[in-house]
Formats: structure tokens, C-alpha cells, sequence
């Protein structure tokens, strides 16, 4: 089937996380009052933390497991995603068995391998396969976790390290001969716009209270918070992972003083007969990794940087994140 989204290729050093929050057809009567929600992060580096852009979200409703498992691992493999994280709370856990066994996807005439839990043995421990991919981090809220993942958030707003999409409304005016495109075009194009808008009204009539020290954020009504739930999650993971690109970036500096002090210039004496003495200077050129570029060189002398981080790998892949013609992007709130 074709995909109604656009996928730009992959940058070095980015790193692409899939949330999910969880919701199941009730067996008795069909109905649910909650959706599942799948948001779509792309992460850059930025000094020491990650700028979280939400590029995609999507819903689905009176879904099984077998058929949530099957969306994941599609969102999952089309979009490159290195990490899915998943609220394993209730039903979740029966979306979590399914992910560790093979998918077949009869539609594309595809067979997904398994998928196991990286962050907790007591859920790897339910996927069979030894040699299956551990990349699913699972949440399981409790009234402490809730509060961190609700602070998080709005820490993560404060400080600008995440971004979400401008509103449809918006959307229209930027989106390149959007007034001649078909309608089904017209609609594929704005629904990634249309789910923000939708998330943040969500998000502005939550509720929240403070129960023995804990903030918990509750809907009223008929409103809802399962896109606040897969937002929340997935910001929550990736302020973890930031932790990882600390320890990684104080190695670089370490490394680059050790460079430096060492082996980038150096000074060598020779003497020669009646004529006294000379001096010559060689510098070594090195050229460290940064945002923009994370791909460094040395002219000379290459077997000393082996001990510095590597070399990215050099992608060549076009299917990669969801996107509508450009990324546009602005500030959460």
C-alpha cells in the first residue's frame, strides 16, 4: 500500500524513537473510550541534550493486539526507528507479547522478526527469541513515575528541547500548491497538522492535582489524554538517553584535549654540520565532530584517532522520517 507520508533520509547523530500509548476494543461491547496513539520523534543533538522534533502522530481505535503489533512494527521499519517505547500498563502487555513474535504483513508481503523489551528482564523475559532486537523500553506508570514523566514535559517545553508541527490552519499557507493538489492528497498532506492540533487541545484540558507530593493529570468528561500519554512517554525516554549523550560528549572533550595536548603540533631539532641548528614544525589537522557535521578527518597521521568516536556510518537510505515538504516547526507551548 502506498504510504501517505514523506521520508527524508537520516542524519548522523539523529536518533528516531516511536511512543505508543495503548488502547484495546473492549471484548464485551466493542467500545473504548481511549484511542491508541503512536507520536513519531526525531532527535538532533544540541551541546548536551536532545531537540525532540514530534513530527507525526497518528491514531487508531477498536484495535486488537495482533493488529496494534502489526501498525507498530510498520511505523517502526518504515520510518528507521531505533527505539519504541511502551506503555505496558493493562492491555499493553498483550501488545508487548505480540511485538516479540514474528508479524507477518500480508498487505505488503513482508514478515517482521520479534521485538524484545531493553530496559527490564521481567518483560524480555516474555519474548521467546533470544536473538530479538531489544528496543522496546517499557512504561509502566505508577503515581511516582507520572509525576517525573508530567514534569519532564513541561521542563522539556520551558527549555525548548521539544517542537511540534504548526497548526492545520497554518499549514495550508506554507505547503507548496496545496490549493491544485486532489483532496485526498490535500488531506494526507495535513493530517500530521490536524493530530497536533488535536494533542494540543488535549493537553489544555487536562486537569492535574497534587496527591501525597505527586502531580496526577487527569481528563474530565468525555475529554481524553492518550495523546498526552504517548507524548509524555516518549519525551520522558529520550530526556533518559540524553544522559548517554553526556557521558559521550565529556569523552570527546576528553579526547579532543588529549589530541590536542599530545599529538597535533609538535617541534623536531636537527643539526647540521656549520650550520648550526634548525627548527621544523608539522601540525596535524583535525576536524571534530559537530552538529552539523559528524564527520571528522586527519590528513595525517589517522592511526592516532582510532580512539576517538568513529566515523559515522555513511547512509544512503530515502525512507526514513514522516515529514510533509518541509519540517515546519514551532516552539512547543
Amino acid at each position: 500500500s502506498k504510504r501517505p507520508y514523506y521520508l527524508k533520509p537520516i542524519v548522523i547523530d539523529e536518533m528516531r524513537v516511536l511512543s505508543c500509548d495503548i488502547a484495546l476494543m473492549d471484548s464485551k461491547n466493542g467500545k473504548n473510550n481511549d484511542n491508541a496513539i503512536f507520536t513519531f520523534f526525531r532527535c538532533l543533538p544540541k551541546n548536551e541534550n536532545y531537540i525532540a522534533e514530534v513530527l507525526y502522530q497518528a491514531s487508531y481505535e477498536g484495535a486488537k493486539a495482533k493488529e496494534l503489533a502489526l501498525y507498530i512494527k510498520r511505523l517502526y521499519y518504515d520510518s528507521q526507528c531505533e527505539y519504541i517505547v511502551l506503555d505496558v500498563q493493562g492491555n499493553g502487555l498483550s501488545v508487548l507479547d505480540e511485538l516479540g513474535e514474528p508479524t507477518v504483513d500480508s498487505e505488503r508481503g513482508e514478515t517482521y522478526p520479534p521485538l524484545k523489551a531493553m530496559n527490564e528482564d521481567r518483560y524480555a523475559d516474555r519474548c521467546g527469541y533470544a536473538n530479538a532486537q531489544k528496543c522496546v523500553y517499557c512504561v509502566a506508570g505508577n503515581q511516582k513515575l507520572n509525576h517525573e514523566i508530567a514534569i519532564q514535559l513541561k521542563t522539556s517545553f520551558q527549555n525548548k528541547t521539544i517542537k511540534l508541527l504548526k497548526n492545520q490552519m497554518e499549514a495550508e499557507d506554507f505547503i507548496e500548491g496545496f490549493e491544485v493538489l486532489p483532496p485526498q492528497e490535500q488531506a494526507n498532506k495535513l493530517l500530521p497538522y490536524i493530530q497536533t492540533s488535536l494533542m494540543q487541545n488535549e493537553i489544555i484540558c487536562l486537569e492535574y492535582e497534587i496527591k501525597q507530593s505527586y502531580i496526577k493529570v487527569y481528563e474530565t468528561g468525555k475529554n481524553r489524554k492518550d495523546r498526552y500519554s504517548s507524548l509524555s512517554y516518549g519525551n520522558y525516554f529520550i530526556r533518559q538517553q540524553e544522559k548517554k549523550l553526556k557521558k559521550k560528549m565529556k569523552m570527546i572533550e576528553l579526547d579532543t584535549r588529549t589530541i590536542k595536548d599530545d599529538i597535533i603540533h609538535y617541534t623536531q631539532k636537527k643539526k647540521k654540520k656549520n650550520r648550526g641548528s634548525y627548527i621544523i614544525e608539522t601540525d596535524i589537522n583535525v576536524y571534530l565532530p559537530i552538529a552539523e557535521d559528524s564527520v571528522f578527518s586527519v590528513p595525517n597521521k589517522k592511526e592516532l584517532m582510532k580512539n576517538l568516536v568513529p566515523v559515522a556510518p555513511n547512509y544512503t537510505t530515502d525512507a526514513n522520517y514522516y515529514s510533509f515538504d518541509k519540517p515546519y516547526l514551532v516552539d512547543g507551548r
